[in-house]
């Protein structure tokens, strides 16, 4: 490169710091022609140029400490992109030659706050017209606003990001300061595309390049010279800064940094407030921040705290700086996280690109299917931790304490422990302790502080002071060294809180596990290990919010320890108690599961043992009493329960399997009705009362109007369970044509009409099949399309037929509205399947029973029709077979087109208001729709013309 070429790229690369108007008179001077004119110019460090008045400038000498400072500037800029672009994974990251270091930029999610921000025009014009939110009171609709917009337009330019531990506080600085670099390095090279898609990658940014100055707190609050003064001032931090670039052998960076900051064309990152302890400490690097916002008035600067910790200290309430909070990840950032997770594992020569569709998709519904799982992925830090677990793994454990045992495994001994250095364990220098020594400690902590919970409804972790984290290490500690006891104490919780991101500084000594269900594995896992495990679970299980914790137990003695005594020997005497000791006994009995039970026992599986005295006890509990001794979630627990004790996994059912123990209220396919003969519900020719209108807001208040229907019919006791629509699958249900209606075979097929994106191409479960949520034996098949309930009746007719319990002249099928109507209301005028007394949560399964799902068959016992048919004010809307424009309709219809609007019962588990659940409610949706509150329920008539 030429030497007029080498001083325009130098110039080129200081004109972030000195602006365009020194730049070009600089470049002017350098190439000799007359230099360009700019009124009102700043005095800066210019290259080949000095200012000599306001207007004017010539030119002069190469100046070498300039030179000299570009290139470190430059140097600067570099170490910046490349550092805060690492993914913090340190010895969990296997990189070799073969692998590259893992990018942050390329899993990064935008985060927000939780402040909301109107949306613009043209952020509702573009979307779809059906998802556009409702303005409220001539407001505009909202969106949360990210945390980039939070910065770029806060007053004044100074923000306090609040977070939790894990919540993204300082990845947000670091993943900000890569792209400010990059930007800024882009622009100084003349690159104005690669800028832009640099800025571009912090959507909601408007202050363009900014130099990214970064700062760990933490390291500057151990900096003597500020630790040493009477008051912090900008000029410590100037000369931390200063003493850092120095170690990096970029010394000569510090004076155009210095400018940049004065001259408000940098972006002060100040991360971890919450990390500086100790009133000295944090009244100099208070100051300091102070007279730094003073000196660089003009210069855009963040704090970020963990948001208890700014609570608690009125130091930490910096002036001028506005605060604002982040908010969890919603569904849409954890399913971006894990795509960009997956697709950085194999962009980074880690994981073949061929598996990274089909590993995206893994993660993504495995996590979507578990509502536990769903809970922990809201949290960045336990998100990737997950996500881990799940490229180490190829799969997430299935069983819960498993998956818990690895997160913790990985938190306590690798995450973010630096390549290269010692790991706690060896930091300890004990020879004898090992890792399992370390999980121990951990249970007990886990249990002491599981011990301080008295409530199942506060749903964080308890908080421990550092006087007891200390004691309790320093004791257990005592039995190695009883000397360095309280040493290794120290150093055990310095890792933890710093480090290992297990036990997480919550506020001024007090800690926490980073989420609830880490605590309560913890407890459990502690719990095993007693000698009086049978004394202490026992009176634990009294207590509702110990059941979590008593599960994990089980699950783990079961499937890692491969242990059943004991599990087994605590249902039995949880079997003799109170209702919830029942319930916790039934969903215990259910993690063991009737395979192993019979390995243990075979005559435990007999008449009268202990698997039918559980499915009796279950089957009563769930379907019997009322508030306070046996409330609505307490029963739908003994259903959920029921249902794997009498049929286990759906999967096995599909698969063929025989239930173990069937429930005698289901129906049964050789004699067409229940072992209990409950199951059709009959209801008489005659007149009854109809609900006319096709509003759903309007048909509570319309009058009603007689109407008759001059046939009987039978209707189902309960919707179809996925334990009955299970035969149904596999049967072959999906793959004969005969079960199929036209339309509905064209559905199903590849090609065929779908109700969202991401639906298969060929249909063959209903949508919510795999989702554990949905999927309990006993709980209504959900997800279902009208089409895959006319099938599955055409199919039961067939059954019937063949079987000889279902007359030829008479069929299986949907109700109509009608019918479905006479069903639920019967001869009166009642409001309500069970009369005019207003439901509650106790009643029927709607949004004030806060279940959030499905229930089980018949756990709302007070929801009962007088023809007997229970469930028909709550729990699912049902399908039928009339067209929603002609609900007075008294013939079935046989099939709809795709774009047809079918009529369907309108109250659900969803359900918000009382007008949704009444007798006559009624919505409408095309045939192909199919959400996790729609089911059907069956009827038994003279065959259909």
């Amino acid at each position: 490169m030429s030497d007029i070429a080498a001083r325009t790229a130098h110039i080129e690369s200081m004109r972030p710091l000195i602006g365009d108007a020194a730049a070009d008179a600089a470049l002017a001077a350098l190439r000799g022609e007359p230099p360009t004119v700019h009124q009102e110019m700043r005095a800066e460090r210019i290259d080949q140029a000095r200012q000599i008045n306001a207007t004017n400038y010539y030119e002069t000498g190469e100046d070498p400490a300039l030179a000299r400072e570009g290139g470190a500037l430059a140097g600067f800029l570099g170490r910046m992109r490349r550092e805060c672009n690492a993914l913090p994974l340190g010895q969990i990251d296997t990189a070799d030659a073969a692998h590259r270091p893992m990018q942050l930029a390329q899993v990064y999610i935008r985060l927000n706050t939780s402040a909301q921000t109107p949306l613009s025009d043209a952020e509702i014009a573009a979307l779809p017209a059906g998802s556009r939110p409702p303005a409220r009171d001539g407001e505009r609709p909202t969106r949360p606003l990210s945390a980039v917009e939070a910065f770029d337009r806060t007053e004044g330019g100074r923000l306090m990001l609040l977070g939790a531990p894990g919540s993204g506080k300082s990845t947000f600085t670091l993943h900000l300061a890569h792209c400010l670099a990059a930007a800024a390095s882009a622009d100084a090279a003349g690159q104005a595309e690669a800028a832009a898609r640099a800025l571009a990658e912090i959507p909601g940014w408007g202050r363009g390049p900014l130099l990214p100055v970064r700062v760990v707190l933490r390291d500057l609050a151990a900096f003597q010279p500020l630790l040493s003064a009477v008051q912090g001032t900008a000029s410590h931090l100037l000369d931390f800064i200063g003493e850092t670039l120095t170690s990096t052998g970029l010394a000569e960076a510090r004076a155009p940094i210095e400018d940049a900051l004065r001259a408000g064309r940098a972006a002060l990152l100040l991360d971890g407030l919450d990390e500086v302890v100790g009133r000295p400490a944090l009244e100099r690097v208070g100051e300091a921040i102070a007279d730094a916002t003073e000196s660089f008035g003009a210069c855009q600067t963040l704090v970020t705290c963990r948001i208890l910790d700014y609570e608690a200290e009125p130091l930490r309430h910096l002036p001028g700086f506005a605060p604002h909070a982040l908010a969890d990840l919603d569904d849409a950032q954890i399913d971006q996280f894990i795509a960009g997770w997956y697709a950085e594992l194999a962009a980074s020569g880690r994981r073949g690109p061929e598996h990274m569709r089909e590993d995206t998709a893994a993660l993504q519904q495995a996590i979507a299917a578990r509502p536990e799982l769903r809970a922990l992925a809201r949290l960045p830090l336990l998100l990737t931790v997950m996500a881990l677990v799940h490229a180490s793994r190829g799969a997430l454990p299935d069983a819960r304490a498993l998956l818990y045992k690895e997160c913790i495994d990985l938190l306590l001994l690798r995450w973010r422990q630096p390549r290269g250095a010692p790991d706690l364990l060896t930091r300890l220098g004990l020879p004898q302790f090992r890792s399992s020594d370390l999980l121990a400690i951990m249970a007990r902590l886990g249990f002491l502080a599981h011990e301080q919970v008295h409530t199942d409804d506060e749903p964080r972790p308890a908080d421990l002071s550092e006087v007891q984290v200390m004691a309790l290490l320093a004791e257990e500690f005592a039995r190695y060294d009883k000397e360095r006891r309280y040493a290794l104490a120290q150093t055990v919780l310095d890792a933890l809180a710093g480090t290992n991101g297990l036990l997480l500084q919550r506020g001024p000594g007090i800690y926490a596990f980073p989420h609830r269900t880490f605590q309560e594995f913890l407890a459990g896992y502690h719990l095993k290990a007693q000698k009086d495990y049978q004394k202490l679970c026992r009176e634990r299980a009294a207590q509702a919010h110990w059941h979590e914790s008593l599960s994990l137990m089980v699950g783990y003695q079961v499937l890692e320890d491969r242990e059943l005594e004991r599990p087994i020997g605590l249902c039995r005497e949880l079997l003799r108690r109170g209702p919830g000791e029942q319930a916790l006994a039934g969903e215990l009995l259910a993690l063991i599961g009737a395979e192993r039970v019979a390995q243990y026992d075979a005559e435990l599986l007999g008449p009268g043992e202990l698997w039918q005295q559980a499915r009796d006890l279950l089957l009563a509990l769930a379907t019997e009493g009322q508030a306070p001794e046996r409330p609505a979630p307490l029963r739908c627990r003994a259903g959920l329960a029921l249902g794997q004790i009498a049929y286990g996994p759906v999967a096995g059912l599909i698969a063929g399997q025989s239930p173990s123990l069937p429930d005698p209220r289901l129906l049964n396919l050789a004699s067409g009705d229940s072992p209990d003969g409950r199951y059709w519900c009959g209801v008489e020719s005659g007149p009854f009362w109809h609900s006319p209108s096709p509003d759903p807001d309007k048909q509570q208040t319309a009058s009603l109007v007689q109407m008759t229907l001059d046939y009987g019919f039978k209707i189902a006791r309960f919707p179809v369970t996925n334990a009955e629509y299970a035969a149904f699958i596999a049967a072959g249900g999906y793959q004969e044509r005969s079960w199929w209606t036209d339309e509905g075979w064209r559905y199903i097929e590849p090609g065929g009409q779908r109700w969202g994106s991401d639906e298969p191409e060929r249909i063959t479960l209903p949508r919510y099949w795999t989702n554990l949520e949905f999927n309990s034996p006993l709980q209504p098949v959900v997800g279902v399309s009208w089409y895959e309930a006319a099938a599955y009746c055409i199919w039961l007719t067939a059954e019937g037929h063949a079987a000889g319990w279902l007359p030829q002249d008479q069929e299986i099928r949907l109700p109509t509205s009608l019918e479905w109507e006479q069903a639920a209301r019967s001869d009166g005028r009642r409001r309500y399947p069970w009369g005019d007394d207003e439901p509650d949560g106790e009643r029927a399964n709607f949004a004030p029973a806060k279940l959030g799902r499905t229930s089980p068959a018949g756990c709302f016992p007070r929801d009962l029709a007088p023809t007997g048919a229970l469930d028909m004010a709550g729990n699912v809307c049902e399908w039928m077979a009339t067209p929603y424009k002609k609900i007075g309709q008294h013939l079935p219809e046989k099939d709809f087109t795709a774009i047809a609007m079918v009529a369907l019962s309108y109250g659900s588990w969803y359900a918000s208001r009382l007008e949704q659940i009444f007798c006559g409610s009624r919505g409408r949706f095309d045939p192909d729709d199919g959400d996790n509150n729609w089911s059907f329920r069956v009827l038994w008539s003279p065959r259909s013309t």
